[in-house]
């Protein structure tokens, strides 16, 4: 939201604030603002004591796919991402499987549909991690 706001009042989008405008959006209803979105989920290994969410699913979401890497190690976006941590992976296609009802991630057919998705999954942690980076550097020149 506060990138659309900048946008709307003139201002200038800080460096480390994430997020894009909508504002293309909003002055043509067709425009398509991503070519994906992403979420995370969090779940529970069971293996901890109390209880709690210690693995991360990351998704990246497209008209037809859904891919999603599970991650342990309390893996958040600030980390580097180690690819050793991935549990597993789903890929769906949703024009021929809307209920995700079958993995296709180790489908051949699929092969480069999974790597383009990691691709940009990967792009959107390192993005993140430098966002954080950024964003670090300015709270250390208030201290």
């Amino acid at each position: 939201m506060f990138p659309t706001l900048c946008d709307l009042s003139g201002i200038t989008k800080p460096t480390y604030l994430s997020g894009e405008s909508l504002l293309p959006a909003l002055e043509n209803s067709g425009a398509l603002q991503k070519k994906f979105a992403i979420s995370q989920y969090p779940r529970s290994s069971g293996t901890t004591m109390p209880k709690r969410d210690d693995i991360m699913g990351y998704t990246i979401r497209t008209m037809r796919f859904r891919y999603t890497e599970w991650i342990k190690n309390d893996f958040t976006t600030r980390q580097p991402y180690n690819p050793k941590d991935v549990i597993a992976a789903e890929l769906y296609d949703y024009e021929l499987d809307s209920r995700e009802t079958k993995n296709l991630v180790n489908d051949r057919s699929k092969k480069s549909i999974v790597q383009d998705l990691q691709k940009e999954l990967h792009l959107f942690f390192e993005q993140q991690k430098k966002k954080v980076e950024v964003y670090n550097s300015y709270s250390d020149l208030s201290n």
